[in-house]
């Protein structure tokens, strides 16, 4: 024997949505169960990156920001609300870069670095890597994208360059 159970709406004890159905089989969450807070920026134009030394990324244009705790003004930082597992990814491209160069690129948590990715550079117009970590963050943390090269002169980081992150439910 099988029970079924009908309902259009999942509360907590205090009266929280946490499930609605609109009765055509179409579920919505009241948040608890959302991969919130999330946000994914990028440049607004390429951004010059000096030789040999380690650059903070100014990612100035969010495409989204759930909760609105990145800083694409100042800081060009994420500062988590919630506490929690986030995915945190990034992706970075260098204009005309050549053989034997070194790129870099690191997550800097509360403005200390905290994962490095390095590679060398082949032959190519433009060049780039990716990154990512799932990592156990405080409300209050903030992170933020640096970027090295070796080119000998400034090389641009590129448009298709981007961060994003969301918390991870049930992690």
């Amino acid at each position: 024997n099988m029970s079924i159970l009908k309902t259009n709406q999942i509360t907590d004890l205090g009266g929280n949505e946490l499930l609605t159905s609109n009765g055509s089989g179409v579920i919505s969450s009241g948040g608890a169960i959302t991969n919130t807070p999330s946000f994914l920026v990028t440049l607004s134009a390429d951004q010059s990156i000096a030789t040999g030394t380690d650059t903070k990324v100014q990612w100035n244009s969010e495409i989204f920001d759930t909760d609105n705790e990145f800083d694409s003004s100042t800081n060009y930082r994420w500062t988590c609300g919630t506490t929690g597992k986030y995915l945190l990814s990034w992706s970075v491209e260098f204009s005309y870069m050549t053989d034997g160069r070194t790129l870099a690129g690191a997550i800097y948590k509360n403005g200390s670095e905290f994962i490095r990715v390095r590679q060398a550079t082949g032959a190519a117009i433009s060049t780039g890597f990716t990154g990512s970590q799932i990592l156990s963050v405080t409300a209050g943390d903030y992170f933020e994208i640096y970027v090295y090269h070796d080119y000998g002169s400034n090389r641009n980081l590129e448009l298709r360059s981007y961060f994003s992150g969301m918390r991870v439910v049930g992690a």
